[in-house]
């Protein structure tokens, strides 16, 4: 079950740090080659609502199966947080935020993520290496 647990939270950090990279690189890479934006099938708007179904419940397994583990209520409020940061962006989008809040909100989450998970993966890393150490 480790494993599982293990797998998950890599997983939901590579999501949050896609988050990152779509906020941040796909721009820069579209200004420099414009021709690459014909190869793209997904607008912003479909893009960032399929990742999020993809994080949320990745995030929340890792999340609380972790907190079974470890016991920490700060970790799930850090990726509860995350999460609601990422839907907000996604449900409000363009009518609500402008270009720049997007980014920013969006690095936000996925930064509250990625850091809720790294520390979900260290503490049960910690806890099990204790529980092996103890027998």
């Amino acid at each position: 079950m480790n494993k599982i647990i293990d797998s998950t939270d890599k997983a939901a950090i590579v999501l949050s740090m896609l988050c990152v990279a779509h906020c941040t690189v796909l721009p820069i890479a579209l200004i420099i080659l414009p021709s690459v934006s014909s190869l793209l099938l997904l607008n912003d708007e479909i893009f960032h609502s399929w990742l999020l179904f993809a994080v949320i419940p990745v995030s929340l397994f890792a999340t609380v199966s972790g907190y079974i583990h470890h016991q920490r209520k700060s970790i799930i409020t850090i990726g509860a947080a995350g999460m609601v940061t990422l839907a907000s962006v996604v449900i409000g989008g363009h009518d609500v935020f402008n270009h720049t809040a997007e980014v920013v909100m969006t690095l936000i989450g996925s930064s509250l993520i990625a850091y809720a998970h790294l520390s979900n993966f260290n503490l049960r890393r910690a806890k099990t290496c204790q529980l092996t150490h103890q027998s």
